[in-house]
């Protein structure tokens, strides 16, 4: 495998550089994709380690989003 030679990367004069960066479109939410659930026990839950575990074995292609509720809600 070659090495790198960094000594050729150069940009004339005359080059400029642009970069257009396009504004995130807001996201809208697709409440029939939600799922509003709870686990069956009355032991603490470590939150933050469910949910690493749920993305883990969930894995979504764009994603998991998870709230916690108040209760009532």
């Amino acid at each position: 495998m070659e090495t790198q030679n960094m000594e050729n990367l150069h940009m004339d004069e005359d080059a400029s550089l642009e970069i257009n960066f396009k504004p995130p479109e807001e996201l809208k939410v697709d409440l029939s994709l939600c799922l509003v659930g709870r686990f069956l026990s009355d032991k603490n839950i470590r939150s933050q380690i469910m949910k690493e575990c749920m993305s883990l074995v969930w894995k979504p292609f764009l994603g998991i989003t998870i709230s916690e509720l108040e209760a009532g809600e």
